[in-house]
């Protein structure tokens, strides 16, 4: 490793299964630099205080000497409490939620590119093109970006979430439907199915037989990708959302706004990952 080398990391828990080294590899072959991207896979419960989660940012900036953090879940909104709005790079005002963070003269300033993963899945997977209603499963953080995403294209959407009045908040603040939990298994009309549920959460009961298709935000295997694999419903995984958002941080981290940067399968990217 030299001076020149590029020092970023993620934060997150888990973080074993992610392709975020992956990624800063191709762009760095692409853009010929060195990067190297650590992975910090670290739980810090809410009842530690916030103290600990700071920590780990001091420790990841000043002992590691990172360039950048990007940021996973769970971890997305504490972090966010705990960083600056940056005046080239300002946070979405519909959410205090960060996946990037750097430091400038001691500052921690924050910014979330997710919204352009959201934008860029949602037209990879041509949902419009179908022009069915969207039912969107799950109220998280990744919720937002998707239907800030699906309210500028004009695409009829659908809020639905085990707790039903986050559910309903959102469909208040999209102008979306609100569907109750309790009702998934009642539904009869054909909608494409968006799920922002964590890979790891097992997926609800729905009739699969109205599902035309399936968008995930995972890239990891899902509940709702096997799914689909058992019921033959075409299936996009959140990949290109990961893709397009690396892409964002890459140009933000580096300043580099001219390479190019084509978007790479998940099967290639896999071909090219660094071995451990």
């Amino acid at each position: 490793m030299t001076d020149a080398t590029l020092r970023l990391a993620l934060l997150g828990f888990p973080v074993t299964h992610s392709l975020s080294p992956a990624l800063f590899a191709y762009f760095a072959d692409l853009a010929h630099k060195s990067i190297s991207y650590k992975l910090i896979s670290r739980s810090i419960p809410y009842e530690e205080g916030e103290q600990a989660l700071s920590s780990t940012l001091h420790c990841a900036f000043n002992e590691l000497r990172l360039h950048a953090l990007n940021i996973t879940a769970p971890y997305k909104l504490r972090v966010g409490a705990l960083c600056q709005a940056n005046p080239q790079y300002p946070r979405p005002t519909s959410t205090e939620a960060v996946n990037l963070v750097w430091q400038q003269d001691n500052v921690w300033y924050a910014t979330n590119t997710d919204f352009a993963g959201a934008a860029y899945l949602v037209d990879f997977a041509r949902i419009s093109s179908y022009q069915l209603p969207v039912l969107l499963i799950g109220a998280g953080g990744a919720a937002i970006p998707i239907l800030e995403t699906l309210y500028t294209r004009g695409i009829d959407t659908i809020c639905c979430n085990r707790t039903n009045q986050k559910a309903k908040d959102l469909a208040k603040k999209y102008s979306a439907q609100y569907l109750p939990f309790e009702d998934l298994p009642t539904l009869r009309d054909p909608i494409i199915l968006f799920s922002a549920l964590p890979h790891h959460v097992p997926f609800p009961t729905i009739p699969t037989d109205i599902i035309r298709a399936a968008v995930d935000v995972s890239y990891a295997d899902s509940a709702l990708k096997k799914l689909t694999l058992t019921h033959g419903i075409p299936y996009i995984s959140g990949y290109p959302w990961l893709f397009a958002q690396g892409v964002a941080n890459y140009r933000i981290i580096t300043q580099d706004t001219t390479t190019p940067l084509p978007y790479c399968s998940l099967e290639a990217l896999l071909v090219k990952q660094p071995k451990s």
